[in-house]
Formats: C-alpha cells, structure tokens, sequence
C-alpha cells in the first residue's frame, strides 16, 4: 500500500541527490542550480498535494455544525480558512 506522502518523500530525496556535497546554495554549480531548481519544483508541487489532501480533511473536520467540537473552533480560529491560512502563512 502506498503513502499519500510517497511522491513528497521521492521529490525530497530526488532535491538531496541533485543538491550534492554543497553547503548552501552559493556552492551549486550552473548545472546543479537547473536540476536543484527543477526538484524543488517538484518538492513544492507534491508538498501542495498533500496539503489540499490534509486542508480537505481540515475542512471536513471543522464544519460549522459542529460547533463547538469543531477542529478549527478547538484551536482557536473561526473557521477551517483562517486555521489553514494562519499556519501556512497565506492571506
């Protein structure tokens, strides 16, 4: 059985790969800045996936009928938007 997390896993360990022996991102060659940029696209594609996956179930679990046994309402946020939002960083 597969992991919702194995294709984030898989981009994470493809960006190790192509990011080297470097310390940061100065000491990437011109190559490794193309393949570095490339992975971290994907890193970021598949971080998004699982995110929509998570911020659904987020959603599901903070429903307004739920009152005050909503998911977003326990942790202090008026809805699932604002809980969302407020830790992604987002507006």
């Amino acid at each position: 059985m597969t992991s919702t997390l194995d294709p984030f896993l898989e981009a994470t360990r493809l960006l190790v790969d192509v990011w080297g022996d470097a310390r940061a991102g100065a000491g990437l060659s011109r190559a490794q800045l193309v393949a570095v940029n490339d992975a971290l696209g994907v890193v970021k594609r598949t971080a998004d996936a699982v995110h929509a996956e998570v911020a659904a179930r987020v959603a599901q679990e903070s429903r307004p009928e739920l009152g005050p046994g909503s998911l977003a309402r326990q942790q202090g946020f008026r809805g699932a938007v604002q809980l969302i939002a407020t830790t992604t960083g987002a507006s």
